[in-house]
C-alpha cells in the first residue's frame, strides 16, 4: 500500500502496474483472435505434418529436419476441424505462457527478494519488450511457446529437486525441436547427473513411441532418414546455406550471422540485397569462412564453459543456474539452422532475469545501460510494419535479432557477481537460522 510522502518508482506505481496489465491483457486477447482466425502459416505446415504421419505418409518429401516424434506430437490434434485446432493450441499457448512467466517469476525471486509490486512490474515490462516476438508466434498458433514452457517446467522441476521431471520435460522439449539437446551436456557439466540421465532416458522413451503407429522397423527406418538429413546439414560446404531452406536474410541463426560478415554475395545471390544501405565486408571463399564460423562458435563455447564453471549450490539460494539457464535457452533460439523472429520469443527468461535485476538495482554501469538500449530498440523498432519491407530485409541481413540475443546474453553473463555473492550468503545464512530455529 502506498504511504504519503514514500517514493514509488514510476515503475511500480499503482496507476502504471494498472494501465500495464490492462493493456497487456487486451494485447494477448488481440493475439489469441488473431493466431485462430486471420492466420495460414507454419502451424498449417506442422498440422499437414501431423496428417502424414496418421496416413503412414511421414518424410514424403519434405519434414525431414524434425523428429518422428515431433511429427508424432503434430498428429495428436490434426484431426481436428482446422480453426478449432489452432484455437486449441493458442489457447494453451496463452496458458504456458502465463505458467513460464510464474515459474521465472519464482526462479529469479530466489536471487533477490522483491516486493510483489516491483516483481509485477518486471513482469509486465518484459512482456511488453518481447510483445513482438509474442505477436509473431501467437501468429503461429504459439508453437515457441510452447517449447520455452518445457524448458521453463523443466528448470523449475530441477530447483524442486525433481529430477524425473525435469527430465520428462527436457527430453519432451529435445524431440520437440532439436537444439535443446544443448541442454544435455550443460546439466553434465553441473554435475546434475540424475536429471542429465533421466532426461536421456525420456529422451529415448519418446524417440521410440512412434513405433506404437508407425511400427519398430518404420520407426527405425524413419530415423534413418532423419539422420542423413541432421548430417547432411552438418556437412555443408557454405556456411550461408541452412539445409532446409533456400537462403533467406530474416533468417537470424548464429552462424549464418557470423557467415554474414566475412561472406560476399553477387548479384541475384538470395542474400544479396540492391538498396543503398546494403553492403558486403569479408570476401573469403566457402571453405575458408565456415572454418572461421566454426572457430568463433569454438570460442564463444570456451567462454561460456568458464563462465559456468562454478558448483550449483542450491541449499544456498544460488540463482546461478536460473541465469545460466536463460542464456541456454537464447542458444536453443539461435544454434538453430533456421531462426525466425517467433524464435527469439526464447530470448525472453534472459529479459526476464536482467529487468529483474534492472529494477532492483537503479544504477547500472554506462556500458550495460548502452548494451539494454541497443537490444531493447532492434527487438522494439526492426519490424516490418515499422521499416516498410525493403528497409526491413536491409536490417534482418545484417542480423540485427541476432545482435539483440547476443546482447541479453552477456548482460545476464555479467551481473555483479559480488551482489549475486551477497545475495547467495545471506540466503545462505537466512537458512542456517531457519534451521537452528
Amino acid at each position: 500500500m502506498e504511504r504519503p510522502g514514500q517514493h514509488i518508482p514510476w515503475h511500480s506505481s499503482r496507476t502504471f502496474l494498472t494501465a500495464a496489465w490492462i493493456g497487456l491483457c487486451l494485447f494477448f486477447l488481440f493475439c489469441v483472435v488473431e493466431g485462430i482466425a486471420d492466420r495460414d502459416n507454419d502451424f498449417l505446415w506442422h498440422r499437414q505434418l501431423g496428417q502424414r504421419f496418421l496416413q503412414g505418409e511421414l518424410y514424403s518429401g519434405y519434414g525431414e529436419h524434425y523428429l518422428p516424434a515431433r511429427i508424432m506430437i503434430d498428429s495428436w490434434s490434426a484431426g481436428l476441424p482446422y480453426r478449432l485446432d489452432r484455437a486449441l493450441y493458442c489457447v494453451l499457448a496463452l496458458g504456458a505462457l502465463a505458467l513460464t512467466v510464474v515459474f521465472w517469476d519464482r526462479l529469479a525471486q530466489r536471487g533477490h527478494g522483491l516486493e510483489r509490486r516491483v516483481r509485477a512490474a518486471a513482469a509486465a515490462l518484459v512482456l511488453a519488450l518481447m510483445a513482438f516476438y509474442l505477436l509473431r508466434d501467437f501468429q503461429e498458433c504459439g508453437l515457441q511457446i510452447l517449447l520455452l514452457f518445457f524448458l521453463s517446467a523443466a528448470l523449475f522441476s530441477l530447483y524442486a529437486g525433481r529430477h524425473w521431471l525435469c527430465g520428462f520435460w527436457l527430453g519432451f522439449a529435445c524431440v520437440y525441436k532439436i537444439t535443446p539437446v544443448l541442454f544435455l551436456p550443460y546439466l553434465a557439466y553441473k554435475r546434475q547427473w540424475r536429471a542429465a540421465a533421466w532426461s536421456v532416458a525420456f529422451l529415448i522413451l519418446w524417440c521410440l513411441a512412434p513405433a506404437l503407429w508407425l511400427g519398430w522397423t518404420a520407426n527405425i527406418d524413419k530415423h534413418r532418414d532423419w539422420l542423413t538429413s541432421f548430417t547432411y546439414n552438418l556437412t555443408l560446404d557454405d556456411p550461408s546455406e541452412n539445409g532446409i531452406e533456400p537462403p533467406n536474410p530474416r533468417n537470424q541463426a548464429l552462424s549464418l550471422a557470423i557467415a554474414r560478415y566475412l561472406q560476399t554475395h553477387p548479384p541475384g545471390h538470395r542474400l544479396h540485397l540492391e538498396h543503398l544501405l546494403f553492403a558486403q565486408f569479408g570476401d573469403l571463399d566457402p571453405a575458408t569462412a565456415k572454418r572461421m564460423v566454426q572457430g568463433v562458435l569454438m570460442c564463444f563455447a570456451i567462454v561460456l564453459a568458464w563462465r559456468f564453471r562454478k558448483p550449483w549450490r542450491p541449499d544456498c539460494g544460488d540463482s546461478s543456474l536460473a541465469e545460466e539457464w536463460s542464456v541456454v535457452c537464447v542458444l536453443a533460439a539461435i544454434l538453430s539452422p533456421l531462426c525466425w523472429q517467433q524464435h527469439l520469443v526464447l530470448v525472453l527468461p534472459a529479459a526476464f532475469v536482467w529487468m529483474r535485476e534492472r529494477v532492483a538495482h537503479a544504477t547500472q554501469p554506462r556500458w550495460r545501460q548502452i548494451a539494454a538500449v541497443l537490444a531493447i530498440m532492434i527487438i522494439v523498432v526492426v519490424h516490418r510494419d515499422f521499416l516498410g519491407q525493403r528497409l526491413f530485409l536491409v536490417a534482418m541481413s545484417y542480423k540485427a535479432h541476432t545482435v539483440a540475443a547476443l546482447a541479453f546474453i552477456g548482460l545476464v553473463l555479467t551481473l555483479s557477481r559480488e551482489r549475486t555473492d551477497a545475495r547467495t550468503n545471506v540466503s545462505g545464512s537466512v537458512g542456517l537460522l531457519r534451521r537452528a530455529a
